[in-house]
C-alpha cells in the first residue's frame, strides 16, 4: 500500500469512526436490518465471514465524501473491536457514521446487497 493509499484509509476511518485501526483489531463485523431509522428494532443480523470482513472494510477505505444528507438508513454495519462497537448507518449506497449526517458513497451501488 503507498502513502496515498494509507492516507485514504485513516482519513476514511478518522471520519467515518472517530479513531483509526487495523483491519486486524476488528473480530467480527455484523449488518443489522432495521425496523426504522429512528426507532430501531432488529430485523435480521448477518455475521461476516473473514472474507466478507475484509471485502468490506477494503470498500469502507474508498468510500468518497458525499456531503450532508437527511436519509432513513434501514441498515446499520457493526463492527467489534476488542474494547469497542462502531456503528455506521447506510442509506442505500450512503454510509455515515450514526451520529452524524456526513454521508460517504460507494461507487457500487447497493454495495450492502452483495452481504446481505
Amino acid at each position: 500500500m503507498n502513502e496515498k493509499e494509507t492516507n485514504i484509509k485513516k482519513s476514511n476511518r478518522v471520519a467515518l469512526f472517530g479513531i483509526n485501526f487495523k483491519n486486524d483489531e476488528v473480530k467480527s463485523i455484523e449488518i443489522l436490518e432495521i425496523d426504522h431509522p429512528m426507532l430501531g428494532g432488529i430485523k435480521n443480523s448477518v455475521k461476516l465471514s473473514n472474507k466478507q470482513k475484509t471485502d468490506l472494510l477494503n470498500e469502507l477505505d474508498n468510500l468518497k465524501e458525499k456531503g450532508i444528507i437527511k436519509c432513513g438508513s434501514k441498515h446499520i454495519i457493526r463492527l467489534i473491536l476488542p474494547k469497542d462497537t462502531l456503528r455506521l448507518k447506510v442509506c442505500g449506497d450512503l454510509v455515515s457514521n450514526r451520529m452524524n449526517d456526513l454521508y460517504f458513497e460507494s461507487s457500487n451501488k447497493n454495495f450492502l446487497l452483495k452481504y446481505l
